[in-house]
């Protein structure tokens, strides 16, 4: 399975609109340009070269956790208690735990919770907001930061979280997987 993802930065922008109408008119040229240059491909493999809408349609958390109930996970980037964003370089002002109170109603599938201050450090997690997040909600929580070895993988299920998300840890030999 390979991924290919588009990472779009921009400067000077009104709002989200305008980002999205970017990757809309970006993905409308790549989508043209592919029906161009490779519709016998297309064709060899039995799918329609897709057709990007004008205007791609945007939806609300609340409306996309309905229409998808059970298939969602919110992933929330930390800081203590508050809300990070723009790379984890700035406080969104936002609390952790009034953000997680207000999911408490949609259909959700669980809660990504990265402790950026911890994330890449194989330091260990910090028990405490894993307990606290645990605790705060009815969500399944996946755990990020700071996981240094199998040990962490444990506390964090002892915390009541579902699940765990390792990344330096695999990177850096830290954990072998069977």
């Amino acid at each position: 399975n390979e991924y290919t993802s588009l990472d779009v930065e921009l400067g000077f922008i009104a709002g989200l609109d305008d980002l999205l109408e970017l990757e809309s008119r970006l993905l409308q040229a790549v989508f043209t340009h592919a029906a161009g240059r490779c519709a016998e491909a297309f064709e060899a493999l039995g799918v329609p070269i897709p057709r990007v809408p004008e205007r791609i349609p945007r939806y609300t958390l609340a409306e996309a956790a309905a229409a998808h109930p059970g298939a969602l996970v919110v992933a929330v980037d930390a800081r203590g208690d508050e809300i990070v964003v723009a790379g984890w370089q700035e406080g969104s002002g936002q609390d952790l735990f009034e953000f997680v109170e207000a999911l408490a109603g949609l259909p959700l599938a669980g809660l990504l919770y990265t402790n950026v201050g911890i994330e890449g450090s194989l330091s260990g997690i910090d028990p405490a907001p894993v307990l606290k997040l645990c605790a705060a909600t009815r969500l399944p929580v996946l755990v990020s930061g700071g996981l240094k070895d199998e040990s962490d993988v444990l506390a964090a299920y002892q915390l009541g979280a579902a699940g765990v998300v390792l990344g330096t840890a695999l990177y850096a030999d830290a954990i072998e997987l069977p």
